[in-house]
């Protein structure tokens, strides 16, 4: 009878402790679940980011190609502008040459 008691005893000491353990132990599974939850969001979070940046990247790309192409464009008018001013330059020439000779012929 003497062990029956000093084992009920021991049981009770040691209740307060597995009570703390127990307690410990369910704030621990508790940030274990905050801290994957956490982990989670910032992978897609991540994930975000870098879809973003290939989207940043892309519309790079397309900026610099349509600044290139733009200023081909450019240079392709200023080339065609030219030309008619010759054109045009040589057409005035040929019309006043024209004209005088008319007037010599009258």
């Amino acid at each position: 009878m003497g062990n029956q008691i000093i084992n009920r005893m021991l049981k009770l000491k040691s209740r307060p402790m597995m009570d703390d353990v127990s307690s410990e132990n369910f704030e621990l599974v508790e940030e274990e679940v905050r801290v994957k939850y956490l982990q989670d969001k910032l992978e897609k979070s991540i994930k975000t980011i870098e879809s973003d940046l290939e989207r940043e990247k892309s519309i790079t790309l397309d900026a610099d190609l349509n600044e290139k192409r733009i200023l081909q464009e450019k240079e392709d008018l200023l080339n065609t502008e030219n030309k008619l001013l010759e054109v045009v330059s040589n057409s005035s020439k040929a019309l006043q040459i024209s004209k005088e000779e008319l007037n010599k012929l009258q």
